[in-house]
Order: structure tokens, then sequence, then C-alpha cells
């Protein structure tokens, strides 16, 4: 899933990089373009931060299993 996230919020801002440097291509022929940069970005941050809460999850729930484990010895 990631990957294809990556995959999308890349070719989003791969094609506004396009656009940005050629942009006088397409002013001269009066076209218009909109640029998908802040969802790129905005989509790029929302998997980070999943990332982020993911593992922190990870880790407390680890440190819950020790725990646990630990309180069942005794």
């Amino acid at each position: 899933m990631d990957m294809l996230i990556v995959l999308g919020t890349s070719a989003a801002y791969f094609s506004l990089l396009f656009v940005t440097l050629f942009l006088f291509l397409f002013t001269v022929q009066k076209l218009v373009f909109q640029g998908y940069d802040k969802t790129s970005a905005i989509a790029i941050a929302c998997v980070l931060l999943g990332c982020l809460l993911a593992s922190c999850a990870k880790r407390q729930t680890s440190q819950a299993i020790r725990k646990l484990i630990g309180r069942a010895m005794k």
C-alpha cells in the first residue's frame, strides 16, 4: 500500500516539477495547469505520520506484552 502511495505522490510531484521548469512553454500556448504540489505533500506527510504512529503503537504493545509476561511468571 505504501508503494502505491509513493508512486502516486511521486508522479504528482515530478509532473509539477516538469511543468514548473518548463512553464514558459505552457504560458505561450495559454494552457491552464493546476499543480498538485500541496496534495502530494499532504499525502506524503500523512503516510509518514501513519508510519510514526504505527511504530509508536508497536513499541507500546511490545512493552505491554513484556509486562504481562513478567507478571504471569511471578
